[in-house]
């Protein structure tokens, strides 16, 4: 298989978006139970391979200066590729009833999807 003509090769970076009220449970969240506190580039971003996942606050984003206004109201989509996971699924599931309650689907796919390694660039 050739390789794609475009330029595009993989997303720089994903935002998602919190309301103050559920920002401690979204950083317990990302930083415990996902573990990616020790990839944390900024006070609330991380660091995932050549990618940067950016949780924003969903009131402030839209009226802000800097970085440009942005958000989104309704729901969001983020997708995450584990490799050797470091912690079960199951794991996830006592999160799932309280991440329900704030409108957050944690959900574990097996999409059939071959992700390609990063290729140098």
């Amino acid at each position: 298989m050739s390789e794609p003509t475009h330029g595009l090769d993989r997303i720089l970076e994903t935002v998602v978006y919190y309301r103050e009220e559920n920002r401690d449970a979204m950083r317990r969240f990302y930083d415990d139970v996902l573990r990616l506190g020790t990839s944390r580039v900024s006070s609330f971003g991380y660091r995932l391979g050549s990618s940067v996942l950016l949780i924003f606050d969903a009131d402030r984003s839209v009226v802000q200066k800097s970085p440009p206004a942005h958000g989104t109201s309704g729901r969001a989509h983020a997708c995450f590729v584990a490799v050797l996971m470091p912690i079960p699924p199951a794991s996830w599931r006592p999160h799932s009833t309280t991440a329900s309650a704030r409108n957050i689907t944690a959900s574990t796919v097996d999409s059939g999807w071959q992700v390609p390694p990063n290729r140098p660039g």
